[in-house]
């Protein structure tokens, strides 16, 4: 196995990053080479011991809050934002490039299909437009039966 060793400074991004608890640490080569340093380096061993403090403050810190904030408000709280966050995405999809795309597609195929029924179908004659305008309007007598001029 060879001797991987990771940089100083990498190591004190590594604890600013993720903090005094190695087992935190997303890089296990990198959390045992600290370990090791914080044994035998006492400038990495100073620099360790104050981010323990600045964990123990924040968990402290985090505990406070939460005993002084109630749970009602902490709730009442989440809901006002995700009340003002759902119904942005939900604009943001309605307004997506996919669902435009097939919208477009959609109208461009209703208007070819009325172009193209209106000059493939045949026209109707006269009496059968008659007829047809009966059956939608209904007959002259049936408008004077409920109090409708028929125009002549």
């Amino acid at each position: 196995m060879t001797d991987m060793t990771i940089d100083p400074k990498r190591l004190d991004d590594l604890l600013d990053l993720f903090g005094a608890d190695f087992d935190r640490w997303p890089d296990r080569t990198a959390a045992q080479q600290a370990r090791l340093a914080a044994l035998q380096d006492p400038d990495f061993r100073h620099r360790f011991e104050a981010a323990k403090r600045l964990d123990s403050a924040f968990r402290s810190l985090s505990t406070e809050i939460e005993s002084r904030v109630p749970e009602t408000r902490l709730a009442a709280l989440e809901e006002t934002i995700l009340r003002q966050v759902e119904p942005q995405a939900e604009r943001r999809r309605l307004l997506s490039v996919p669902v435009l795309r097939r919208l477009a597609a959609s109208a461009l195929v209703a208007c070819a299909l009325g172009a193209g029924l209106g000059e493939w179908a045949p026209l109707l004659p006269e009496a059968a437009a008659e007829a047809y305008d009966e059956l939608l309007l209904g007959t002259a007598d049936a408008a004077s039966d409920i109090g409708i001029a028929a125009d002549g």
